[in-house]
């Protein structure tokens, strides 16, 4: 990395898992939970016991295997600022999550690991917390806002292809911090994917590590039935706190197109309850948990990859972008990975069996002497795709979701759009046109307008 670019790094703060190069400018739907009779609006999930620990309890271990299949939808999240929750981050007369204690903790950690992680935090602050000057305000100064900058855990993504398989098998329930890679845990992973250009990745893991980041318990490097991020202590509290059936942290090789362009990076997969809403928001710890409908796929749990710009050498942890294929509209290449398996099934657990009702289609009845147009929606395309309506005369479009992602019909330039709805539900606008024209509509969930779910209206005299 030159000079000019760490120089970036630290003046700006970067307060994602990376991002100075961002400045310029179907499988049955299966879940953990016992089956118990659904409340009116189940959420996503309800653990019983809500233990702030990230520990599993020693016993002859767990082992938690899960999956995504071809096929299924993926997620390649796109740089962007990231909303700020009370919970996490306090508020502007009482901060949370200060980068400061964090810092001085790191400097009494044996040599050389005294030097290296300091420094790495003062690259990448939020692994340890978010200074103040990196937070915005509202206008009267009292709530934290967003991020000044851009973050690897944006509202935005794009919609790309992979597969996963991965088994966690959490053996030993504690860090050896004098030993960061002796370990009884294991982890067997494979995952490919791609990026919004067509480019293809694959992740090869070559070893688990505990990272030495104060305060984090990593639990020998997988994790299972625990909860992670935000106000637990352990991973970046830009993510919210969140229940997790399995998580490793491991280092391991980065391939592109065939060929390896990163080797001894950080790898970090976690299997956990839905923090994308149907919008593709990522939740503030606030927000959580989301209810069933809320969620982007209508399922409880899913999976993210994040390759974070951190490579290990001989004497720690150090600053290292990923050198993905991927360039954003700056001119520059996407210096990290976070990729969401939205559609996972869990294969091994407890209750794995267990599902959440399917929801059942409604839809309001047409007002009478409208016309009625019904358009389905499904990955990612409408059908039809093409419509004709009279000017003057009042319409109601019918939409009817027959995809197995949440999904929405916008027209954009005439300011009317359907709710956002789950797979097998229904939802309609009536309108009457004034203007004669053709005019694209689409859906505006993150990523699927891109994917290709578009059409067109036509108004006729």
């Amino acid at each position: 990395m030159s000079l000019r670019f760490r120089s970036i790094v630290v003046s700006t703060f970067l307060v994602g898992f990376v991002l100075t190069a961002c400045r310029q400018t179907q499988a049955p739907v299966t879940s953990p939970l016992p089956p118990a009779a659904p409340t009116e609006q189940p959420v996503a999930p309800a653990p019983a016991q809500q233990q702030e620990t990230t520990q599993t309890p020693p016993d002859q271990g767990v082992t938690v295997e899960v999956e995504q299949k071809p096929g299924k939808t993926v997620y390649w999240v796109l740089p962007g600022k990231r909303r700020l929750g009370e919970q996490e981050w306090g508020t502007p007369e009482h901060p949370k999550a200060l980068l400061e204690p964090v810092m001085e903790e790191a400097k009494q950690l044996p040599s050389p690991l005294n030097r290296t992680v300091p420094q790495l935090l003062k690259d990448l602050p939020i692994l340890g917390g978010l200074p103040l000057e990196a937070r915005e305000m509202n206008a009267d100064g009292t709530q934290f806002t967003t991020t000044k900058g851009p973050t690897a855990v944006s509202d935005q993504g794009r919609i790309v292809t992979g597969t996963f398989h991965v088994t966690y098998s959490d053996r030993q329930p504690y860090d050896l911090p004098d030993s960061l890679m002796d370990t009884e845990d294991k982890v067997d992973a494979t995952v490919q994917f791609t990026d919004p250009d067509g480019n293809q990745y694959e992740l090869v893991v070559d070893k688990l590590w505990q990272p030495p980041i104060p305060d984090w318990e990593t639990g020998g490097g997988v994790v299972t039935n625990a909860w992670l991020h935000g106000t637990t202590g352990t991973d970046s509290p830009l993510f919210p706190r969140v229940f997790t059936w399995g998580a490793f942290w491991g280092l391991g090789k980065v391939i592109v197109n065939g060929t390896v362009v990163n080797e001894n990076q950080w790898i970090h997969f976690m299997t956990t309850q839905v923090v994308r809403d149907k919008k593709y928001r990522l939740a503030t710890q606030d927000e959580l948990p989301l209810a069933l409908d809320d969620t982007i796929a209508g399922q409880v749990h899913h999976t993210h990859v994040i390759v974070r710009p951190v490579k290990w050498t001989a004497d720690g942890p150090v600053f290292e972008p990923v050198h993905t294929a991927f360039t954003l509209p700056n001119g520059q290449k996407q210096p990290f990975l976070h990729i969401m398996f939205e559609q996972d099934t869990i294969l091994q657990d407890a209750f794995k069996d267990w599902a959440p009702p399917a929801p059942a289609e409604s839809a309001r009845p047409v007002p009478e002497g409208s016309k009625s147009i019904v358009v389905e929606g499904s990955e990612f395309s409408f059908h039809p795709d093409a419509i004709t309506v009279e000017e003057g005369k009042e319409v109601t479009i019918v939409f009817k979701n027959r995809g197995t992602l949440a999904h929405n019909l916008t027209i954009g330039d005439l300011g009317i759009k359907t709710d956002t709805i789950q797979p097998g539900e229904s939802a309609q606008i009536t309108f009457t046109p004034i203007k004669t024209g053709t005019f694209q509509f689409w859906c505006s969930v993150s990523g699927h307008r891109e994917a290709g779910m578009e059409g067109a209206l036509k108004i006729e005299k």
